[in-house]
């Protein structure tokens, strides 16, 4: 299976900001996925 268990899925990277964290210095911009099942515009 491994990766062509996922080629009927749209993976998009998103970036997030996030201004909570127990650690000042994890704050701020990450990479999220976004896996939908149908094309998004």
């Amino acid at each position: 299976m491994g990766k062509f268990m996922y080629r009927r899925f749209q993976i998009i990277e998103v970036q997030a900001g996030r201004a909570i964290n127990s650690n000042p210095n994890g704050r701020g911009k990450i990479t999220e996925l976004l896996i939908t099942n149908y094309e998004a515009d």
